[in-house]
């Protein structure tokens, strides 16, 4: 992702991190500069190398429960 995509995808996560705190939604840091979407401490996903609406995608996929 580019850097301005990065900002929006962060700011999403903000949102929906507010939205449902009991999901416990995060971004955390790997080796090799790998950013992970974890929920409830569990990782997800690798937004390394993909681009802001495939990992919107993502992200909505695996919060399909609290979107219905």
């Amino acid at each position: 992702m580019s850097i301005e995509e990065k900002s929006v995808f962060y700011s999403v996560i903000g949102i929906l991190r507010n939205e449902y705190p009991k999901k416990d939604l995060n971004m955390i840091g790997g080796r090799d500069g790998d950013e992970f979407v974890t929920i409830n401490n569990e990782i997800q996903f690798n937004t390394k190398g993909y681009n802001l609406l495939y990992n919107l995608k993502r992200l909505c996929d695996v919060l399909q429960d609290e979107l219905i």
